[in-house]
């Protein structure tokens, strides 16, 4: 059994991750403000060469909302477990219910039923979150 802290750490960790990353991405974006666009391939970035700054810039915005991202995906999905396993320890759970809520992060008909939000509304708004999260993060690809 893992320490009771662990959980609550690590969801408290990425959140603050997230909003590092949220804070350096406009910080970056804003350093960036009114200066010209250089859309010539000039830069030398170690072994890449012929690299445009408008790229390299683009590049490094889109690595803060990825990584933004992912720790936000981090922060609900271990909320998501951590609830859930409360959830089911407090409350007595039918095993279709059990099955919707289990089932719900990966899969959004699975939160269809209407027994399951009646009990458990924060956990499936969390596991329609994490859906909805996930994708998106693959129809960006």
């Amino acid at each position: 059994m893992t320490p009771h802290w662990k959980a609550p750490t690590i969801i408290a960790g990425s959140l603050l991750t997230a909003f590092c990353l949220a804070l350096g991405h406009h910080l970056y974006y804003k350093s960036l403000a009114g200066q010209e666009v250089i859309t010539e391939n000039t830069l030398t970035f170690g072994k890449w060469s012929g690299l445009s700054s408008q790229k390299l810039h683009t590049a490094v915005g889109t690595t803060f909302a990825s990584f933004f991202r992912t720790s936000l995906v981090v922060a609900v999905t271990l909320s998501y477990t951590q609830i859930l396993w409360i959830n089911l320890k407090s409350t007595d759970t039918n095993i279709a219910v059990m099955d919707a809520i289990v089932g719900a992060r990966g899969n959004p008909l699975a939160s269809l039923d209407i027994v399951a939000w009646k009990k458990h509304r924060i956990l499936l708004c969390c596991a329609l979150i994490a859906w909805y999260n996930l994708s998106r993060q693959h129809a960006w690809h």
